[in-house]
């Protein structure tokens, strides 16, 4: 999992077994830690970021 500033080229990774979203948290972290907070994320949208509602979520999307 990696993150990089398309201005500057900074780039920030770390392996991981799976790609989680507690992966890309973990890499959101260190970049936070070590560059502050970023102004704006893109991601690939793969799954990891996107999932279904569940009932647990309280919305029509649940099926209520």
């Amino acid at each position: 999992m990696h993150m990089v500033d398309g201005a500057t080229s900074t780039a920030e990774g770390q392996f991981y077994p799976e790609e989680a979203i507690w992966a890309a948290a973990g890499v959101l972290r260190r970049w936070i830690e070590k560059y502050g907070v970023p102004r704006a994320l893109y991601t690939d949208w793969k799954n990891v970021y996107v999932r279904e509602a569940t009932r647990g979520d309280g919305g029509r999307e649940a099926g209520r």
